[in-house]
């Protein structure tokens, strides 16, 4: 067999940390944004809000032609993957690096991570003390873990169900297993190890069939949730990270219990590579999340903060408005200019990266605000009978790629955006995921909300001889009649969702 060298020119989706905290700015509320920004403006001494800026002119000479790059940035989350590495950033003085002192950087860092890294915390907890990163900022777990400044006002559960109800990906079948697989989802996120097995046989269904559902819950939000292993779990990850690492999934498969331990050397000789190339992998290991369901929580939110506002001008055209609007509200300080930096190699050195991080996180906060207002104006074109009325009943079937497909942006993209977020409008505060809605069909040919219905249901409810209670039957004929063709168990489900007890029980109650 001859052994020859090839060239070949593919392309790939990189998650490289830059694109990975834009993803992360896109879920946080308002309210986490907020904080995050407080942690940024302490740690990084180039950025700095605008009217803190003592010098205006200087500032706007900093953040010239910002803006055009924030334009060309909205909605092209693809293209920040692309060109996340070549950004530019300006230092007095310098005209760029040496390629070795770079390589020289790096090989450091990879050294530095593999010896820092609490390997035994991060397999067990999810959590790593990781040191500097090449060209990444001062503290590389502030890239690796924003999820820790997502609140957990939703349990997973809801999470999941809400992603599956709105997805066009699952079928009516299939939205039954998931519900049976989420159910049976852990603390940590984890499914259990024969939990295709055990729903096949409770749903007399093919077990590949289960498993392709599976397979598909571990594609939603949170990434790798419903994992039946540690191993599993990170291999989903990184694959919808698009890491392209064959070494990244051998010590996956094998060598987790090694690398908790340091055994770097021990891994590189058993795997035939260098020991180089065994941090490198374990540095993007370390990047993933080992607890899918760390952030999210049983306990509901004490309050809501909007994250979008929605007024009614005077010309009935309705307005949308980011609270905040955080990314005119930053700009690179003036410190930056300061004479002291233009004959010191490593303060530029270090000024160059603070630099390229404050505006990375300016556009990036800019892409998720333009986003949330398209997104929401969207929604108001597709929901505009509720805006006009506030009459939940009025709303009007929606699922993601509706929104995905107007936008010309991925599903994923808009379930973040609307993940968490909640808007104020004339008729009071909602969460986004209100507004998206399955269907049933009526008699007339046309879609019904699952919302609509089942106010519906409740309003009927009200509405009943209390000496009499409405039976799930009864309620499926008066819906029946109205042109709403519903199973009986549906309607069970509508009715329990409302935590509204069965007849028999609301019969006893009047006794």
């Amino acid at each position: 067999m001859e052994i020859k060298l090839q060239q070949r020119l593919s392309q790939q989706m990189v998650m490289t940390p830059q694109l990975q905290q834009a993803i992360k700015l896109m879920q946080m509320t308002s309210t986490e944004l907020e904080a995050f920004i407080e942690e940024e403006l302490l740690e990084n001494p180039a950025l700095e809000r605008m009217e803190e800026n003592q010098n205006e002119p200087l500032a706007a000479e900093w953040n010239m032609g910002l803006e055009e790059e924030n334009q060309a940035l909205a909605g092209e989350e693809t293209s920040s993957s692309e060109h996340s590495g070549e950004e530019e950033s300006f230092v007095p003085g310098e005209g760029g690096g040496s390629g070795d002192e770079a390589a020289a950087s790096e090989e450091i860092s990879e050294k530095r991570m593999a010896e820092d890294i609490d390997w035994e915390s991060y397999l067990n907890t999810g959590n790593a003390i990781l040191p500097p990163a090449a060209g990444e900022g001062s503290d590389y777990n502030e890239v690796s873990s924003f999820e820790n400044y997502i609140g957990g006002a939703i349990s997973l559960a809801d999470h999941l169900e809400w992603q599956v109800n709105v997805s066009s990906d699952f079928s009516p079948e299939e939205r039954e297993i998931a519900g049976r697989i989420i159910g049976a989802l852990d603390e940590r996120g984890y499914a259990p190890a024969d939990i295709v097995d055990a729903v096949a046989a409770d749903l007399s269904c093919s077990p590949d069939f289960v498993q392709a559902v599976l397979f598909k819950i571990q594609d939603l939000d949170p990434t790798g949730v419903a994992a039946r292993s540690l191993e599993e779990c990170l291999t989903t990850q990184a694959k919808s990270f698009g890491i392209n690492n064959d070494i990244v999934y051998a010590i996956i498969d094998k060598y987790l219990e090694e690398a908790s331990k340091g055994r770097t050397l021990q891994i590189a000789k058993e795997l035939k590579v260098s020991e180089g190339e065994v941090r490198k992998a374990l540095k993007q290991i370390s990047r993933l999340e080992p607890w899918p369901a760390r952030n999210f929580s049983y306990t509901p939110a004490t309050a809501v903060r909007p994250d979008l506002t929605v007024i009614r001008n005077s010309a009935g055209e309705y307005e949308v408005s980011v609270e905040g609007n955080s990314s005119q509200q930053l700009c690179l300080s003036g410190y930056c200019k300061n004479p002291i930096f233009k004959d010191n190699a490593a303060a530029k050195v270090y000024l160059k990266e603070r630099i390229g991080r404050a505006k990375w996180l300016i556009k990036s906060i800019y892409n998720r605000d333009n986003t949330l207002r398209l997104v929401m104006e969207t929604i108001i074109a597709f929901q505009s009978d509720f805006f006009a009325t506030g009459d939940i009943k009025t709303l009007k079937p929606l699922i993601l790629k509706d929104v995905a497909d107007q936008l010309e942006i991925s599903e994923s993209t808009v379930s973040r955006a609307t993940a968490n977020k909640y808007v104020e409008t004339e008729h009071g505060i909602f969460p986004l995921r209100l507004f998206f809605k399955t269907s049933l069909a009526s008699s007339a040919g046309d879609d019904v909300s699952t919302e609509g219905v089942r106010q519906t249901i409740a309003e009927l409810i009200k509405g009943e001889d209390k000496a009499h209670p409405l039976s799930d039957q009864q309620l499926v004929d008066i819906l029946q009649k109205k042109g709403i063709a519903v199973a009986r168990r549906t309607v069970a489900k509508y009715r329990e969702s409302l935590n509204i007890p069965s007849t028999s029980v609301r019969k006893r109650a009047i006794k």
